[in-house]
């Protein structure tokens, strides 16, 4: 009988293991990239889906109280300690807009606790009362991973008040709350004598991941952004405040709540004072999304914005604005009524 001779099995060289650990590795590379792509494009959609959530919030608001809501409120009226501390002036507008956007039992748990209505607590960077720790995923752009402050529940979306430095321009005010009266509204779309087609409601604000980066605030007392765009070397600002900006979604004072559309979108900002986080200054629209900004439209459409968009004479103080805007077509979107016909890429 004959037998034939039983061949050994072969395995692997070394040189052929090696480029098939190498193919793995470059299509790995190619993957990862594409992967990166497509999760920043969903957490972009979300984003947007967001923004035209809130854009919703307004119009119905609107419908109710013929009006858009102030930046930020007092606490109610006919409490003890109304327009004491600690809670004076610096409630959201994002606050009085939750039952406009199914969260209406938030509200009463905050304007029903005991100690925001007797005035002795619920201030909105008091970690230690519940409402404010309840993260909203309507309120965070799935993009951004920075920090929060002290427990607080963050929030990304910011109400446009315009290309002045005082935030009078913008869609949103900030309204006196008289001590004894009801609570005041900003003007109506009816005020938007630009067009709502043409006037920003909302854009985003990252918070930032680092002690010196962009995000940040630069500080200074200028209202002129050119000077605030020179403390930004590339890198870190030469001079900055360590508040940390869209980390108290309750808070209503300009840095957690504002953005001014003078500095390009995803550039410096800046804030005039180091100590106190109430203070004005150029809180500019940033995130981590590549390329721009998203930003919600009087009109409820929600659109793309570029870092590239126009953003005119830098050296014009904005404390002086006045008709047409100065800074371009971003300044342009900002105010309510200079006159200015808005043309997006």
């Amino acid at each position: 009988m004959l037998f034939s001779p039983i061949r050994a099995r072969r395995g692997f060289t070394l040189i052929e293991l090696l480029v098939v650990i190498a193919i793995i590795a470059i299509l790995i590379g190619l993957l990862l990239p594409a992967v990166q792509k497509v999760r920043e494009a969903a957490a972009r959609m979300k984003c947007q889906n967001n923004l035209k959530q809130l854009g919703l919030a307004v119009h119905n608001f609107h419908d109710v109280m013929n009006g858009l809501p102030s930046t930020r409120y007092t606490t109610p009226v006919g409490t003890p300690n109304r327009g004491a501390a600690p809670v004076y002036d610096t409630i959201s507008g994002f606050v009085y807009l939750l039952p406009y956007a199914e969260q209406a039992n938030l509200k009463d748990s905050i304007y029903n606790n005991a100690a925001f209505v007797a005035g002795t607590g619920g201030a909105p960077w008091d970690s230690n009362f519940a409402p404010w720790t309840v993260v909203l995923s309507l309120f965070q752009c799935p993009s951004d991973a920075g920090t929060t402050a002290s427990g607080t529940a963050p929030r990304n979306y910011h109400m446009n008040v315009g290309d002045r430095y005082d935030g009078s321009r913008g869609a949103f005010q900030a309204v006196p709350q008289g001590g004894a009266t009801p609570e005041k509204h900003s003007a109506g779309l009816l005020a938007i004598s630009d067009g709502t087609s043409n006037t920003l409601l909302f854009s985003e604000r990252r918070r930032p991941t680092g002690a010196n980066e962009i995000a940040r605030l630069g500080l200074t007392a200028s209202t002129v952004p050119g000077d605030c765009r020179a403390l930004w070397n590339g890198t870190q600002y030469s001079a900055v405040v360590t508040h940390t900006p869209s980390s108290r979604y309750g808070d209503g004072r300009s840095l957690y709540g504002e953005i001014l559309t003078v500095l390009p979108p995803n550039g410096p900002g800046c804030h005039s004072d180091s100590g106190w986080d109430g203070n004005r200054g150029f809180f500019t629209a940033n995130s981590n999304h590549t390329g721009g900004v998203n930003a919600c439209l009087a009109d409820g459409s929600v659109r793309f914005v570029r870092d590239s968009v126009s953003v005119g004479d830098q050296t014009v103080n904005s404390s002086t604005v006045a008709g047409t805007s100065p800074y371009g077509v971003w300044g342009a979107l900002g105010s309510r009524n200079g006159g200015e016909v808005v043309t997006l890429d």
